[in-house]
C-alpha cells in the first residue's frame, strides 16, 4: 500500500466501504434525472433538451442552445463532486462517473450530437490550488468513450472570481458576469461546428450563460450545456 493510501484510506466517499473512492453499489445505485431542465427559468425544457425559445430571447440568446444533466444535486452526487474537487486523489470520482453515464443511452444520444468539447474554465488561482479543472477531467472523459474532440485552449477565465456556492441566484449571475474571454485565433475553426460546453454542476445556470453569451459573439450558434448533476 502506498504512503497516499495510507494517508487517504480508498473508502467509498458515499457509504464509506473500503472496496475503493467510489464503490460500485453507489455509483449504479445514483438514480438519473428523468427531466431535463432550462436553466434561464429553472423549468422543464422543451422537447430534446432545447432551452425555451422565450428564456433564450428574453436574455438575449440568438442560437440553438441545449443543456443536459444526468443526477439531481442529491446528498450522494455532491459528496461524490465536492470531495473530487476539494481531496487528493479523489478527483478520479470524476472519470468514474463520466465514464458510467457515457455508456447511458440517452446521454451518448446527447454527447454524440456535438463535434468539440470546451470545458468551462477555472482561474489560475483556483486551477493552482487544486491542481486540475474538473470539467477538464469530465470532458477528457467523454472525448474519449464518445470519440469527440476537446479543446481547451478556446475558453479562458477574464477574471477570479469568488465562489459561487454561497450565493444567491441573482448574485451568481452578477459574479460572472464578463468573467469568460475567448481566443480569438482559435474560435473561428469553430463557426460552423456544434460546440458542447462541460462542467460538473449546473445550479443557476450561470455560468453557462455567459459562457453561451461569449460564444454567440464570435459566431457559435449551435451549443450544448452538459453538467454531471443540476441543482433543482
Amino acid at each position: 500500500m502506498s504512503l497516499l493510501n495510507l494517508i487517504f484510506p480508498p473508502n467509498c466517499v458515499v457509504c464509506s466501504s473500503s472496496e475503493n473512492w467510489l464503490c460500485n453499489k453507489c455509483l449504479i445505485g445514483i438514480p438519473n434525472l428523468d427531466v431535463q431542465w432550462c436553466f434561464l427559468c429553472n423549468k422543464p425544457a422543451g422537447d430534446n433538451c432545447e432551452l425555451h425559445l422565450s428564456c433564450s430571447n428574453e436574455h438575449n440568446l440568438k442560437i440553438h442552445a441545449k443543456a443536459f444533466s444526468c443526477y439531481t444535486y442529491t446528498a450522494a452526487v455532491r459528496k461524490i463532486i465536492r470531495n473530487a474537487k476539494f481531496v487528493p486523489k479523489i478527483h478520479k470520482n470524476l472519470s468514474i462517473l463520466t465514464r458510467h453515464v457515457c455508456q447511458q443511452n440517452l446521454v451518448k444520444h446527447f454527447l454524440s450530437q456535438y463535434d468539440v468539447i470546451l470545458p468551462i474554465p477555472i482561474s489560475v488561482n483556483r486551477y493552482c490550488e487544486r491542481g486540475f479543472n474538473q470539467a477538464e477531467i469530465i470532458g477528457s472523459e467523454i472525448s474519449k468513450n464518445i470519440n469527440v474532440s476537446m479543446n481547451t485552449k478556446v475558453l479562458a477565465r477574464a477574471k477570479d472570481t469568488p465562489p459561487q456556492h454561497k450565493l444567491s441566484r441573482t448574485e451568481r449571475y452578477n459574479n460572472l458576469k464578463s468573467c469568460y474571454k475567448v481566443n480569438t485565433r482559435l474560435i473561428s475553426k469553430y463557426k460552423s461546428q456544434k460546440v458542447l460546453l462541460v462542467d460538473d454542476v449546473c445550479t443557476s445556470g450561470a455560468t453557462f450563460y455567459y459562457a453561451l453569451k461569449i460564444l454567440q459573439e464570435y459566431g457559435i450558434v449551435n451549443i450544448g450545456c452538459f453538467s454531471l448533476a443540476k441543482r433543482l
